[in-house]
């Protein structure tokens, strides 16, 4: 071989070997209805555990910031980014993502039914291109409600604050027909489509005379604190939906733990970087709730929170 040649081909076996023609990092889409609802930080360091480095994938991030009429046109900027795999989080995102859609790979996260909302045709089998974490929404009414009763059982009237832009409210709505006649309560709807029409939805849940608030899931998770420092100043018992919704007032929430989410939903994406098909993936429902109860918010309401609840409870705020 000419001294010409055996240069070449030495230069070539140095330049397939070098970091520079590496494979190139996967690229992950997130899609999210707000920045509130996105950690990073559970989610990356759940890849890295995983075995990949943090050079090995970029994150690009796409926020609503609560206009979720804004979620079709960032998922399609995702979809034209030629993204690896779509993170797709709650089910307005799910349902964004999914519009955009049939090619590339889904993984929904913390969505309330994907099965009535048509993302996948069976739990065990999706058999698209979507996957990933639900939460059984229309039975976590069931318990919160059930949870709110047994903390004050003189709360006849029940205020349910929803987005009314936000399609997990309508399962949850669904249920307290069937909810209402179990624990003998009334309700009414209270939509809260923006931070600004919070207090004017307290305002109409006082005049229908309400003994206590419950918030459905959903978008509300982005108004939680100012939601509890409300519900504390109208003198109502309020069912949030997360720990720092408590600390700032509370009475109580139940809801999933999302740091045990963002891991599967790692997991996930992971998996389908890996060439997993998206399809063949069973969908997950989170299994981890947590019961949180502030008692300083009980005692100015005037309730005494049953010591069996307490000894249940994953955290009491003092």
């Amino acid at each position: 071989m000419r001294r010409r040649e055996v240069i070449a081909a030495a230069a070539a076996i140095l330049a397939s070997a070098s970091p520079a023609s590496a494979q190139k990092a996967h690229r992950i889409g997130v899609l999210t209805p707000s920045t509130a609802q996105w950690d990073p930080k559970v989610f990356e360091d759940a890849l890295q555990d995983l075995g990949r480095r943090r050079r090995d994938f970029t994150i690009e991030v796409r926020s609503a910031e609560g206009n979720l009429d804004r979620l079709d046109g960032l998922a399609r900027e995702l979809v034209t980014e030629n993204v690896d795999v779509i993170l797709a989080l709650n089910t307005p995102g799910t349902q964004a993502a999914v519009r955009a859609t049939k090619a590339v790979p889904i993984v929904m996260g913390f969505v309330g039914d994907p099965l009535g909302m048509e993302f996948v045709a069976s739990i065990n089998r999706p058999g698209r291109n979507v996957t990933g974490v639900a939460i059984d929404v229309p039975e976590n009414v069931t318990k919160r409600m059930q949870l709110l009763t047994e903390v004050a059982p003189a709360a006849k009237r029940i205020a349910l604050l929803y987005h009314p832009g936000d399609p997990i409210a309508r399962p949850q709505i669904a249920r307290m027909e069937t909810v209402a006649l179990t624990f003998g309560v009334d309700w009414r709807l209270f939509e809260v489509g923006a931070l600004a029409e919070l207090v004017r939805a307290f305002e109409q849940a006082k005049e229908w005379r309400a003994d206590a608030v419950l918030r459905l899931a959903g978008q509300g998770l982005t108004g939680g604190r100012e939601t509890a420092a409300l519900a504390l100043s109208h003198g109502l018992p309020s069912m949030l939906l997360s720990r720092a919704d408590v600390e700032a007032g509370g009475l109580m929430s139940y809801y999933i733990d999302f740091n045990p989410g963002w891991r599967r939903l790692a997991t996930y994406v992971d998996r389908i970087l890996k060439g997993a098909p998206p399809g063949e993936l069973p969908v997950e429902y989170a299994a981890d709730y947590r019961l949180v109860l502030n008692r300083r918010t009980a005692e100015a309401l005037g309730l005494t929170i049953p010591p069996t609840l307490l000894a249940r409870a994953d955290e009491v705020i003092e």
